[in-house]
């Protein structure tokens, strides 16, 4: 019957299902999102039971503890170390190639209660050569025609085989993880070109009798114990030690981002419900004879009531039928967009759990939707409703314009905080960064191979690098440093300062090893003295150039050129030379002030992470294949890690906020359609119930523009309601935001 009673008002019926459905499917695919990123199961064994150690978010166990800290925690059943990723050249698979490698303990895998995809996972007393890839690597050296299984790999000068395949989504130490490698098969770190100052997390999994609570109070025990041992006191910078669940450590910086999306996704919801509600009450208005009929021959309202519902209902299954398909389509959608910016995203599918969700959410906004208007409807009594049959009541019409009126304010909501995100991305890359981004081409190198790059060995490649660079006849600058803007830094450096009454002030500075030609390269200037020449690089005292902002600090109104800063450089005793200034340079972030910078020979702290930089006259991608071609000629073994041009740089540092606006503005934008839909049934509504008046006003004279205003009047002012409301959401939502 309810299905029936539909199809007497098919245009009603069909735009009620197609509003739902754009509500609920919207809804239901952010539900999918942030089921799978954060509530869906780890593919851990009992993940409930894993908990990871340490002080907050630092990776606070030093390589000589971890014995310590296995062999003394009480209350775990085992416990494994891992540091975070860390980016190596691998050779022995096809092309070499650069990717994150983590190093873990032996009993890693088998703390995790982790089931290998393919082959076997590292194992206390397996070889030290064992290591397990990645599902992304595998599937990329079966797409270069490798066998991943016993595959060797060359890692600096070790060669290592493959005995296990990851499953997707396993999170540790984090998503870019394509190797893990055995803490014991690199006791000596030298050989990958790195110090050895890492620091590691513990991940333990808990006894069944012992709970976060007592993790926490045996792990800072066991903290105490090995301070005293060794005869110090616990860092006061880091935080207490804990114990945290391992999904905190993967969806806690997550949580505000998703939770924001789904406030948004419910307003859509909302302004949905809303415009089905205004066609319901429409259409109940109509049927106002009808209904007090059914009353005057003994009909009870709740049977009335019941119709309705079950009218709703019927559009809640339709509109939840459509509403799935258009959420596996916004799946793949929100999924593409968000590509590097969600961990977790291959267990994001629209599934059981999502697909009842969804039902859920669509039947609850039918009856919202439809319960208001059917008991409007009902409330009067036969005769009054008979008396007034046909007719749209003054209460019906306030109603409807009420609603109107809500959605008009959700989505003026909705469109003011997606200008507002779009703006923030738009200010980021319009921002002053102290360098220019337009005609460069970046190329980030990893020098790490102990057998042809130690510290001293990768001066003659940089230099031959550079001198074969700068001879393309369309190069107009080329340097190499161990940064780049704006989201590469080097080293922070703290400096203390004390000034003749004892005040004392600390400031944080940017430290960049370069080369001569790397801040033209980037389009820095220098304010005063010069760039660095190959004669720096053994300068006594060291040499020098300073940003601008630094100035202030060591030398007040004195001239710096030619002056010495107040303190030694790293590993040195000797105070460097200023011999030039330039301007302040974005290192951190373009959300962040200009920072303060000292720039050193690179010659001096060769860094085995370069960027090679290289200002074109023309477009930098021109120079892409005879760069690329220079390095191979130079070293066919050495892998390209990246090469993008620094606009393609600037506009991946700011992907986050722009996956945020782009999401913003999709959200606006569908609610602001379903919202127009609703005003202009509205008005559509008004002039079908008002025609006999409009009519007789036309016949009595009035003007076709009267007529007209008489007719928008009430769509006109219930607008201006709804956006007077939304302002002042959106005022809120600004702060928010």
């Amino acid at each position: 019957m309810a299905v029936r009673g539909l199809r007497t008002t098919p245009w009603t019926a069909a735009a009620a299902v197609l509003t739902l459905a754009l509500g609920t499917g919207l809804t239901t695919a952010v539900y999918a999102v942030a089921y799978g990123v954060l509530f869906r199961p780890l593919p851990y064994a009992r993940p409930d039971r894993l908990a990871l150690v340490g002080s907050g978010r630092s990776l606070s166990v030093r390589k000589p503890d971890i014995d310590n800290w296995v062999a003394r925690l009480r209350t775990v059943e085992d416990v494994a170390a891992y540091t975070r990723s860390e980016r190596f050249t691998v050779r022995g698979a096809g092309e070499p190639r650069v990717v994150d490698i983590a190093i873990v303990s032996d009993r890693f895998f088998q703390v995790l209660g982790l089931a290998m995809e393919r082959g076997r996972p590292i194992a206390p007393g397996g070889p030290v050569t064992d290591v397990v890839v990645s599902d992304r690597l595998c599937r990329d050296l079966e797409a270069a025609g490798q066998v991943v299984l016993g595959q060797a790999l060359t890692i600096g000068d070790r060669t290592f085989v493959v005995v296990g395949v990851a499953p997707p989504s396993l999170g540790l130490p984090n998503e870019d993880v394509d190797i893990w490698l055995r803490l014991d098969a690199v006791p000596d770190v030298a050989a990958f070109g790195r110090p050895d100052v890492r620091g590691y997390q513990l991940v333990a999994r808990l006894r069944d009798d012992a709970t976060l609570a007592t993790l926490t109070d045996d792990a800072r025990r066991v903290e105490a114990d090995l301070a005293q041992w060794r005869g110090g006191r616990r860092p006061p910078e880091l935080p207490p030690v804990s114990a945290l669940p391992v999904g905190e450590e993967l969806t806690a910086p997550l949580r505000p981002v998703l939770g924001a999306f789904a406030v948004a996704a419910i307003l859509v919801l909302a302004v949905a419900c809303a415009n089905v509600a205004v066609l319901l009450v429409a259409r109940t208005l109509a049927r106002r004879r009808d209904l007090a009929v059914r009353l005057a021959l003994g009909a009870g309202r709740w049977r009335l009531v019941r119709g309705a519902l079950a009218e709703s209902a019927a559009i809640a299954v339709a509109g939840a039928v459509l509403g799935t398909v258009l959420a596996v389509g916004a799946v793949r959608v929100v999924t593409r967009l968000a590509a590097g910016e969600l961990p977790r995203l291959d267990a994001v599918r629209v599934d059981v759990p999502v697909l009842a969700a969804g039902v859920l959410v669509a039947i609850v906004a039918a009856l919202v939707a439809g319960l208001a208007p059917a008991l409007h409807a009902t409330r009067a009594d036969a005769a009054a409703l008979l008396g007034r049959a046909g007719a749209s009541t003054r209460q019906g019409r306030r109603l409807r314009a009420a609603l109107v009126a809500l959605q008009t304010a959700l989505s003026i909501v909705l469109v003011i905080g997606a200008g507002l995100l779009a703006r923030t991305v738009s200010r980021l890359l319009s921002t002053d960064a102290g360098f220019e981004p337009r005609g460069a081409l970046t190329v980030r190198l990893q020098l790490v191979d102990a057998t042809r790059f130690d510290a001293v060995g990768r001066a003659p490649f940089v230099r031959d690098l550079l001198e074969r660079v700068r001879a393309l006849p369309a190069v107009r600058s080329a340097g190499v440093g161990g940064a780049l803007p704006p989201e590469a830094g080097f080293v922070f450096m703290s400096v203390a300062l004390e000034d003749e009454a004892g005040h004392r002030e600390t400031i944080m500075m940017d430290f960049a090893p370069v080369t001569g030609g790397y801040l033209a390269a980037i389009g820095a200037h220098l304010l005063s003295g010069r760039d660095f020449t190959e004669a720096d690089a053994a300068a006594s005292p060291p040499v020098t150039v300073i940003s601008a902002s630094v100035v202030p600090f060591f030398f007040k109104d004195r001239d710096p050129i030619g002056q010495d800063l107040p303190f030694a450089l790293p590993g040195t005793k000797e105070k460097p030379r200023v011999i030039g200034i330039a301007n302040d340079v974005k290192y951190s972030g373009l959300n962040k002030p200009l920072g303060t910078t000292m720039w050193v020979p690179w010659q001096r702290l060769p860094s085995s992470v370069v960027f090679l930089v290289v200002r074109a006259a023309g477009d930098p991608a021109a120079l892409a294949p005879d760069v690329r071609s220079i390095i191979r000629n130079l070293d066919p073994a050495q892998p390209i890690a990246t090469m993008r041009s620094l606009e393609d740089v600037v506009s991946a540092s700011v992907a986050g906020p722009r996956f945020r606006a782009r999401l913003g503005i999709s959200f606006a934008a569908l609610a602001l359609l379903v919202a127009i839909v609703g005003l202009a049934g509205v008005v559509a509504r008004s002039v079908v119930e008002r025609r006999r008046e409009l009519a007789i006003r036309l016949a009595l004279g009035a003007s076709p523009a009267r007529v007209l205003h008489a007719a928008l009047s009430e769509a006109v002012g219930v607008t201006l309601a709804g956006v007077a409301l939304g302002l002042g959401g959106a005022a809120l939502a600004g702060r928010a935001l």
